[in-house]
């Protein structure tokens, strides 16, 4: 559970350095910047009714929230698309599907978390989704690029006048800056404008505004080397995580230690840290685990234990948690306190709250057909509503989707796909949204072809649940209790993949009911998502 009696916030950068000895140069250290922004003491201050227990409980979110980016990057006049600063949209979407893994616990190493926080583990339930439209409502000729030629060095004062001068509007684009940093950082980010950021804690350069907010990674740490090598990126932070930390701290979450580079295992006179991050689900620890000497990416490394001061309640520092600074690849997990205060700034807080707000409705069923070189894609529209145009995503195997077709209109019921022959015997994956200038709808159901055989992906889902009685006269009940830590969502779905009823649980230990009486005889499916997986089930009314 969250910890609510106060808050106290800080801002640190990460911060890259390296040196040579014999000629070599050494691996880069995260280690804090502290001389980023202009910082005013940190002091302590009564929580507000914002971080309440009651507060938590409505905002507790089960669906996927889509937040429409765009990629500001800044480059050399002289450097063209894919040369030195001027990276590459390929590299620019291996950053942006890692962090969507990330950001949804489908990071491929999620299961190198240890045993200790398994059942801490949340996803936030957040994609990134790149921008179709720029501000004036042109279509972009890279969805979410928008390329500013500059210099090639930012201190960060230099950085932020250029942010202030070429923002998209805050309330509509999560703007991700990528500029060179002549200061050494690999990135830092903007708090959101919300009162327990705002009230003295953090210095005014910390706080997001109408003219000044976003994420800015510095290009050396922005892309993934996943599936493939780009050589600009520094290691051990070439997989994407510097991105997912920053936007930690952009949906209003601290590093695990408290606020500064450091912390300590001191207490008030009630036992109350000093500093600490008020997730009662990350261990307080007296330092962040970045010293290139204490690389701790699995339980036997005995430093896990270095830092920790909770060695009463634990048996490890939670050093895999993304707002750590541990490398990279040692990444793994957000836990279910960080969800709850990120619910509560989505849905709150201002330049938060209003991403993708707006977004269209309706249901896409999606079918495809294997051609002689290519797929023919086909769907049809259902109950549409504010929306402008269509777009189609695919993936290739399990790298991320990408956008391939332009905005289609909505009489357009059709898309072919040439395929490259490379692509032949591998899994490519096709989805399709409603859009309008600043959103994004829920997606179609997936597609997929591989050796020219075609299949519909159902949700993803871990097993099934039970529900009785099954059939029914229409009331179906079942226990949530095995299937949820603290909060879930039931959808049924007709066999057309309809939705039918929607209901969130937030008490696991009661009995929950579905009233189906009003709706004809028949084949249901019930979806079930909670923060501990996806359940599916099929059910009969008689």
């Amino acid at each position: 559970m969250l910890s609510i009696n106060k808050i106290q916030l800080a801002f640190c950068a990460f911060f890259f350095t390296a040196f040579t000895v014999n000629g070599q140069t050494q691996r880069p250290v995260r280690q804090c910047s502290s001389g980023t922004h202009t910082h005013t003491p940190v002091t302590q201050f009564r929580t507000t009714p914002y971080l309440s227990q009651a507060k938590i409980k409505k905002t507790n979110r089960t669906t996927l929230l889509n937040l429409p980016v765009v990629v500001h990057i800044v480059h050399r006049s002289n450097e063209s698309i894919d040369t030195g600063n001027n990276l590459s949209y390929d590299q620019i979407m291996s950053q942006i599907n890692a962090t969507n893994k990330d950001l949804k616990l489908e990071n491929p190493n999620k299961e190198q978390t240890l045993q200790e926080f398994q059942n801490s583990i949340s996803k936030l339930n957040i994609e990134l989704k790149m921008a179709i439209y720029d501000p004036n409502g042109n279509e972009l000729e890279e969805p979410g690029v928008n390329r500013i030629v500059g210099s090639g060095g930012y201190s960060s004062i230099q950085a932020n006048r250029l942010i202030s001068e070429n923002i998209w509007n805050p309330e509509k684009y999560l703007n991700i800056w990528v500029i060179p940093l002549s200061s050494g950082d690999l990135g830092y980010a903007f708090f959101p404008n919300y009162l327990e950021f705002a009230d003295g804690i953090v210095g005014s350069g910390e706080i997001a505004s109408n003219t000044i907010d976003g994420v800015v990674i510095d290009p050396n740490f922005f892309g993934s080397n996943e599936f493939k090598t780009y050589d600009n990126l520094r290691a051990p932070y070439d997989l994407g995580r510097t991105l997912t930390h920053e936007l930690g701290h952009y949906f209003g979450l601290l590093h695990i230690w408290g606020t500064g580079g450091n912390s300590s295992c001191a207490v008030d006179d009630q036992g109350e840290y000093l500093n600490h991050d008020f997730c009662d689900d990350t261990p307080h620890i007296s330092s962040n685990h970045a010293s290139g000497s204490i690389t701790v990416c699995d339980g036997t490394n005995s430093n896990v234990t270095t830092y920790l001061c909770e060695t009463e309640k634990f048996n490890s520092a939670q050093y895999q948690n993304f707002m750590d600074y541990t490398d990279d690849a040692c990444m793994t997990m957000f836990s279910l306190d960080q969800k709850a205060r990120v619910d509560i700034v989505m849905d709150s807080a201002p330049q938060r709250a209003t991403l993708n707000a707006d977004s269209p409705t309706g249901t896409i069923n999606l079918n495809a057909t294997q051609g002689k070189d290519f797929h023919a894609l086909t769907w049809t529209l259902e109950d549409v509503d504010n929306a402008k145009a269509i777009i189609v995503e695919k993936q290739i195997d399990n790298e991320g989707y990408q956008i391939i077709s332009p905005a289609l209109s909505l009489t357009t019921d059709s898309y072919n796909y040439y395929y490259d022959p490379s692509e032949v015997s591998k899994k490519i994956s096709y989805r399709v949204y409603l859009i309008n200038n600043n959103a994004y709808s829920y997606p179609s159901n997936q597609i997929y072809i591989q050796d020219g055989v075609v299949g519909i992906r159902p949700p993803a889902v871990d097993s099934s649940f039970t529900i009785f009685p099954n059939p029914s006269e229409g009331i179906f009940t079942f226990n949530p209790s095995e299937y949820m830590h603290q909060q879930g969502v039931v959808e049924v779905l007709s066999i057309y993949g309809k939705k039918i009823l929607t209901k969130y649980i937030y008490d696991k230990n009661n009995t929950v009911s579905i009233d189906l009486s009003s709706q004809p005889r028949g084949t249901y499916i019930m979806l079930l998502r909670s923060d501990k997986g996806t359940y599916t089930q099929r059910c009969i009314k008689r």
